[in-house]
């Protein structure tokens, strides 16, 4: 959990209800000069976490700052009631088209909260969870839902397998998700459904440029997005995908946990007030420097 809140990493699964780190509320950081500082609160359950007392809250900052503002050590989440899910696959392959139509059909039953992941790997298989919070006896009526909203779509779904409790609530090893494919530096964005196209489009047009190296480009989608992992071979910030990231940015594209590759490129395009309030921040948590260089954050 540390890990994934220091990167700022929302997963691939359970998106139905939002991401990881829209479900902190409080936390308790080490700050660069050894300082313990509790910022939100649980009082901030039901309300926006950037406000507390009147003043900023620093903590959806912190939240993927990859340890170079403070150090998590504990923090509180909201919960959410686990919900009764099952799994279906299906192959589209890799052509824009099949993806575009499978945008459509995840969108729709996202928005339905019928499905709360559809996960796309490299070679175009399918990962679809449907998951209901009626209870078990429900499961066969969303299957049958959404199976007949994707054959709308021309994606034919298999055989549904509903999913263990103990595999849901993440105490054995399922299925699903699928291992990443390769080994490598990858490079993670999360991507708006408006703005899913384009970055599609960007991505597919970096990788496949005459000398790339071998990339594997994973797709998960959910209720409050999209994220896009690429796994490269070989040095990641003499990939295209990082000397073209200019572009990915201006389509939208965000990155999640940026690396050093990455780092000075996003920096670059922040806007002053954005820059003078992350230095002021990285100064404040992190005077001597010894967590982040002192130029800030980003």
């Amino acid at each position: 959990v540390g890990a994934l809140l220091a990167v700022g990493d929302p997963g691939e699964l359970g998106s139905g209800d939002a991401s990881l780190h829209s479900d902190v509320v409080a936390a308790t950081i080490v700050t660069g000069n050894g300082r313990i500082v509790r910022i939100g609160g649980p009082l901030l359950i039901g309300q926006s976490p950037w406000a507390s007392g009147g003043m900023p809250d620093p903590l959806q900052l912190i939240i993927g700052s990859s340890g170079r503002m403070a150090v998590l050590i504990d923090v509180t989440l909201r919960l959410h009631p686990a919900p009764w899910t099952s799994w279906a696959s299906a192959s589209v392959g890799d052509d824009r088209a099949a993806f575009m139509s499978l945008l459509s059909a995840a969108r729709r039953a996202t928005s339905k909260r019928l499905v709360d992941s559809v996960l796309v790997s490299a070679q175009g298989e399918v990962d679809v969870r449907a998951a209901t919070w009626r209870g078990e006896e429900d499961q066969p009526r969303l299957m049958t839902a959404v199976s007949a909203l994707f054959n709308k779509h021309e994606i034919k779904l298999g055989r549904w397998r509903k999913e263990p409790r103990r595999e849901r609530l993440g105490y054995d090893d399922g299925p699903w998700p699928r291992s990443t494919d390769g080994e490598g530096p990858s490079i993670s964005l999360h991507v708006s459904w408006p703005d899913a196209p384009a970055v599609h489009d960007l991505v597919a047009a970096l990788t496949n440029m005459p000398g790339s190296p071998e990339t594997a480009t994973n797709w998960a989608l959910g209720a409050d997005g999209l994220r896009v992992r690429c796994t490269c071979q070989g040095p990641a910030a003499r990939h295209p995908l990082v000397q073209g990231a200019r572009h990915l940015l201006d389509a939208g594209a965000v990155p999640i946990g940026v690396s050093a590759a990455l780092r000075d490129i996003a920096r670059a395009r922040m806007t002053p007030s954005s820059r003078v309030l992350t230095t002021a921040l990285s100064r404040a948590f992190d005077p001597d420097g010894v967590l982040a260089a002192k130029a800030g954050v980003l």
